[in-house]
């Protein structure tokens, strides 16, 4: 037991304390199996090769020889990457929550032989962390009793909580309960939700942005608007690089956290498109575009997949690679330049952050000049200077479902902004998912050095079936669907709960006990998706099991949605679909016919904002996903139906005949 055992490993973050002194064991049975034959507890140390502080409690403790001879001396020490095993960060994060009432990393979580918590916290100091191995290594040898029963006491705390819905089930009021939560908790000044720190809200923009089209209230579209401005104009967004950091520290998303996470920026990505088509504010769009731009710079792989993460800089030196001293910037540009930058970022002698400066869009420029020549010149300038800097460390890892979003992020990308190369990359990544990441009928959650781990997650399932019916939306390409019906299959056979309904996170077989999330957190929460997917799955393919399951499931967390609405978000986006249904727009016409094209620039610019569209050649009578209803209808080409709930209008021959249909469904 001390020896590190992490080498052989191919996560980035295991591989980032191969070589501490800790004896370092990885996430399985054997380290379990040790503790109980030496009869010690286990510390448990869950982080992301990502995380600030996950370094710097490696640089004060796990380096640290005096640390890790007492570790090696009373405990079985493992390591654990959260995003290799979300399952286990989800498990155990949990704990963290109900004992300290805060979360994150890095995580630092005491646990009995039998893989049950009795302590937990995050980031410690050395002294702190020293003291709190000394009084647990007494407890364990006096009062041992006491830890396997606050042990027991905890992980009865951790499982899932059943919640009854207070009278019938009523969609309206439970989305309105949602709308009014949000609305208590906005800041009306800067924009989000709350005050510092800031994280960026995607599903709750996403909510009031849909919830405006569906209900009118000019409120809801404002108040997505302000904080989709401020957050663009702030330190969080990166204003010559693009893409966003993890969090704002303060409230005005002036400092931000400034590692970059893949997820946040394909959900933010698609905010930004929301808006856009929402508003036609061509800042909008320049955003989405700079964003594209960054995951493809940074994160993209030669096979077209995405990597995770970029990290905040080294320890002691987090964020230097985005700050600007005065004088840095006055030995570099010329005079003219200097004084563009001085106009539009707002750079001074004094700087805004410890005297230098963090760059953000001053309140004087128009968000849309961003996609003017000479904002293109200057920050493709300045990107040049930076460049020449050392730059942060990327997590090489691809994971299933931050991959999933991204997809769903450029597939709808390239429809809205008529970019095809978008749709294509799109393509490539899926596909890169499709070979490497499945294989014998699962999902995996990453894929590092030519190596999968993981048994994918409810995330992995949700979020890549949703990319893969979104590309089939715009592809028309049938093996896209069939991809995601299979995966479909596969996540009701491992993660349905048929007991109690709702999907579990994982199969957790190496856990104390299964759990399931409902709630939002950085990500909108797996559940939610799957009762999008389904919903989705029922309009193309009118299959019933669909519809079944999509009950179920909302039957589930309709008492979680009554409970905490504002948390949940997610969930109260299928609720608008649920509300609204899906419009089903069929085309039956010749590939190259002018129609094909007409018809997909009406669907684009409508205000119908949930819709299915299919095409079909007027051969193709195999495999046709129409409406029973409507087949018998099909009397010349080019035939356009317009249906709800299967159920199909007259079919009509012109894309002013479509529309007018659409105005009445």
């Amino acid at each position: 037991m001390d020896k590190n055992n992490l080498a052989a490993e191919v996560s980035p973050y295991l591989l980032q304390h191969k070589d501490n002194p800790v004896a370092w064991q990885a996430w399985g049975e054997n380290p379990f199996k040790l503790a109980a034959e030496a009869n010690r507890p286990i510390f448990l140390s869950i982080g992301y090769s990502t995380c600030y502080w996950c370094h710097v409690m490696e640089q004060e403790s796990f380096e640290d020889k005096e640390v890790a001879q007492y570790l090696n001396d009373n405990f079985v020490s493992i390591k654990v990457d959260r995003e290799e095993r979300p399952d286990v960060d989800n498990y155990y994060m949990d704990a963290v929550i109900a004992l300290t009432g805060q979360g994150g990393w890095p995580m630092s979580v005491l646990l009995t032989p039998d893989r049950k918590p009795f302590w937990a916290g995050t980031y410690l100091t050395k002294p702190q962390f020293m003291l709190l191995l000394q009084r647990i290594t007494e407890l364990w040898t006096n009062n041992r009793e006491a830890i396997f029963d606050s042990s027991e006491k905890i992980s009865q705390a951790l499982l899932d909580k059943k919640y009854e819905l207070d009278g019938d089930l009523d969609l309206y009021q439970l989305l309105e309960l949602g709308i009014e939560d949000l609305r208590e908790s906005f800041d009306f000044q800067f924009g989000g939700f709350g005050s510092a720190p800031k994280f960026p809200p995607s599903q709750q923009l996403t909510l009031l942005m849909n919830e405006f089209q569906r209900s009118g209230e000019c409120v809801l579209q404002e108040m997505a608007e302000k904080t989709l401005d401020r957050m663009c104009r702030g330190g969080i967004y990166d204003q010559i690089g693009g893409g966003f950091s993890r969090y704002s520290t303060d409230q005005k998303w002036l400092v931000p956290h400034f590692e970059k996470m893949l997820y946040d920026n394909a959900l933010m990505g698609e905010c930004y498109l929301t808006g856009y088509k929402l508003t036609q504010e061509e800042g909008y769009r320049t955003i989405v575009e700079e964003i594209i731009s960054y995951l493809r710079r940074e994160l993209l792989t030669p096979q077209g997949a995405f990597i995770s993460a970029e990290d905040a800089g080294e320890v002691g030196k987090e964020g230097e690679y985005y700050l600007w001293s005065y004088e840095e910037l006055k030995a570099e540009l010329k005079e003219q330049e200097l004084a563009q930058v001085e106009e539009i970022f707002g750079v001074s002698n004094e700087g805004n952050f410890e005297g230098k400066n963090i760059l953000t869009l001053s309140d004087g420029v128009e968000l849309g000049f961003r996609a003017e020549e000479e904002f293109n010149k200057l920050s493709s300038r300045m990107l040049k200077l930076r460049q020449k800097r050392e730059h942060p460390s990327r997590d090489a890892k691809v994971l299933s479902a931050w991959n999933g979003l991204t997809v769903s992020f450029l597939v709808k990308a390239g429809s809205i902004l008529e970019r095809q190369d978008y749709v294509e990359l799109a393509c490539k990544t899926l596909s890169f998912l499709r070979e490497e990441l499945f294989s014998d009928q699962k999902l995996a959650i990453s894929y590092c050095s030519d190596e999968t781990r993981g048994d994918g997650c409810v995330d992995d399932y949700a979020f890549v079936i949703r990319a893969a019916i979104d590309l089939f939306q715009v592809t028309q390409d049938r093996a896209w669907l069939d991809w995601a019906i299979k995966l479909q299959e596969i996540q009701d056979l491992l993660l349905w709960d048929n007991q109690n309904g709702g999907y579990f996170f994982s199969q957790a077989s190496d856990l104390p006990a299964q759990k399931k999330v409902i709630f939002d957190g950085a990500m909108p929460a797996g559940n939610s998706v799957s009762l999008r997917n389904l919903q989705y799955l029922f309009a193309i393919t009118g299959e019933q099991n669909y519809s079944k399951r999509k009950a179920e499931l909302l039957e589930f967390m309709a008492p979680y949605i009554d409970k905490a609405p504002a948390g949940i978000t997610s969930a109260l986006q299928a609720l608008q679909i649920e509300i609204t249904g899906i419009v089903q727009v069929v085309l039956i016409a010749e590939p190259a016919a002018p129609i094909c094209k007409e018809v997909k620039e009406a669907l684009r610019n409508s205000k119908v904002s949930n819709y299915i569209f299919l095409e079909y050649s007027p051969s193709d009578t195999e495999n046709r996903l129409l409406p029973a209803r409507g087949k018998e209808q099909i009397k010349a080409s080019p035939t356009i139906f317009v249906c709800k709930n299967n159920s199909c209008k007259t079919p009509v021959n012109s894309v002013s005949g479509m529309l007018e249909q659409l105005r009445k469904v």
